[in-house]
Order: C-alpha cells, then structure tokens, then sequence
C-alpha cells in the first residue's frame, strides 16, 4: 500500500508562507515556486499537516489540492481536476435587432483649444508638459514633436513661428 501524498497548488502566486497549528505545534508551511511564471506548490504525505490545511480558511480560495497520489482510506484516491472547478459563465442574450444592426461609428465633436500669444517652440513645449498629463519632456523634444503633440490633443498655437 502506497502512502497518500497530496500536493497543494496556489491560485495566483508562487510563494506563500504560512504558519498552522499542527499537533499543538506551530508549524511554518511554505508554498514555492522553482520559476517566476509557475504557480507555488507544497507536498506533503504529514496526515495532520493535510487536515491543517485543508481546514484553513483560505484552502480553496487561495490554494487547492492539485495531486492526490497513493491511497486513503483503502482506495484509490482521483484528484480533482482545476479545469472542472471552473464556473461557467451565464450566457447573455442579445436582443434580434441588436444583433442584426451594423454597428454605427460615433465619433464625438472635439473641441480644438485655441493658445494665442504663444510664438516660440519653447513656449509651446512648456504649455504642453505643464497642461498635459503623462507626457514626457523626451516627447515633445523639437518643433515637429511639439506640433504633432498640440495636434494630437486638439490644441492650435495660432502664433507660433
């Protein structure tokens, strides 16, 4: 007769440590990953260390039984595949005349800003990095930067040089 040993598998990390009471003891569990892509895995064949861990509030949640390999209880034991835990999603309907209408382009009006009194490129660059957010100095860096820029974000420099 083989001896159970059942491997953990976390959800969404490849390390987790956690501390169980274990026989009146506490006992240091650690969830680990051999590469940064797979998912944390703990092995064990301690029957009371499996019951800790099955009976802690996260198991199913942020971790669940991956393999099952011997025997419990004078029978073989058949993991549970992660594939079949998977929920289906409830399937939308789409109304008939939704679904037959071609989908019409909306294109909202935007407003072009108007900057006079602006007639260098300098001053053009500082207008934009400081009314702009999230661009970089890098991207508005010449003159056929900055106006690509102004024009992207609707705005005219009707002054500018």
């Amino acid at each position: 007769m083989e001896e159970l040993t059942k491997t953990y598998t976390l959800r969404n990390c490849t390390f987790l440590c956690l501390c169980l009471e274990v026989d009146d003891k506490k006992t240091w569990i650690e969830f680990k990953s051999l590469r940064s892509y797979l998912k944390g895995t703990f092995t064990t064949s301690d029957p009371a260390i499996m019951e800790a861990l099955e009976n802690h509030k996260e198991f199913d949640k942020e971790f669940y039984i991956s393999k099952v390999r011997g025997e419990e209880g004078g029978k073989e034991v058949v993991p549970e595949k992660e594939e079949e835990k998977v929920k289906e999603t409830p399937k939308v309907e789409i109304p008939e005349e939704t679904a037959t209408e071609p989908k019409k382009e909306v294109k909202a009006a935007k407003e072009v800003k108007t900057v006079p009194g602006i007639t260098k490129v300098i001053q053009a660059r500082e207008y934009l990095l400081d009314n702009i957010k999230g661009i970089s100095a890098n991207s508005v860096s010449n003159k056929e930067k900055v106006l690509k820029m102004a024009a992207n974000n609707n705005i005219v420099f009707p002054d500018l040089i």
